[in-house]
């Protein structure tokens, strides 16, 4: 009984790898411009947050709440 679970998990891990296999396969490096692209809107993404962060924090310690 517990060789048969241990043959159906190793059958999935089997077929697991070879599906990762096939998918990094396709895989290819973006090309610069991409990769410029998601660089610039992620540090974006980072700056705004950030921002609103700051904003929430400056109201919260100006009307004192939560104090």
């Amino acid at each position: 009984m517990a060789s048969s679970k241990m043959h159906k998990m190793m059958l999935y891990i089997k077929n697991y790898a070879i599906k990762c296999k096939r998918v990094l396969k396709l895989l290819k490096y973006p090309a610069k411009q991409e990769l410029m692209m998601s660089m610039k809107i992620t540090i974006a993404g980072f700056l705004i947050i950030g921002f609103i962060g700051f904003l929430i924090a400056l109201i919260i310690n100006k009307l004192d709440l939560f104090v």
